[in-house]
């Protein structure tokens, strides 16, 4: 009885002797950095009711902010006249990309001053952007907008704000 149990657990051990032996235990990885900082938020305003309006009558609007830059990059500065955009052309001092501005209602029975003007309806205005830096706390920017829904004319804006920072490392001058 003793060579069948032998007999029987002899070709099961042999055979267990061909297995592979386990793999070391993994080694703990390390995740990948990321390479893109994806930025995503909104800013409320506090400005003219409509293009014209008489000082005193203001309206509160809203609009995104979005922001992608490479890690290691400081944040792109934005101004408060810049319509939403982002850079797909950077050239060092020179940047180029698209913009796009909402242009909200404007209803004629929202104010007496409107009589007779007529409803304006909601609008997008998109076109590119180009800016120049002179030197790192100049900042000039143009920007073309076609307007598309309530308006169809097109729009350009030539403006040199003041940046408050260093554009290269996020530092103020002051």
């Amino acid at each position: 009885m003793g060579s069948v149990m032998g007999a029987a657990i002899a070709p099961t051990s042999g055979f267990a002797a061909d297995l592979p032996t386990p793999a070391a235990a993994p080694t703990a990885t390390v995740p990948a950095a990321p390479d893109w900082i994806v930025t995503v938020g909104g800013e409320l305003r506090i400005g003219p009711k409509w293009a014209g309006a008489p000082d005193g009558t203001f309206r509160l609007t809203g609009g995104p902010l979005f922001s992608i830059r490479k890690v290691g990059t400081p944040p792109e500065y934005f101004g408060p006249r810049d319509s939403f955009g982002f850079t797909i052309l950077d050239l060092g001092q020179i940047k180029i990309g698209p913009a796009v501005q909402i242009d909200w209602p404007r209803r004629a029975s929202s104010d007496t001053a409107l009589n007779g003007l007529g409803d304006v309806d909601f609008a997008v205005q998109a076109g590119p952007f180009a800016e120049y830096w002179p030197v790192q706390w100049l900042r000039l920017r143009s920007e073309v907008r076609q307007g598309i829904g309530g308006e169809t004319g097109v729009t350009g804006d030539l403006f040199c704000p003041h940046a408050s920072r260093w554009r290269s490392g996020g530092m103020s001058p002051h």
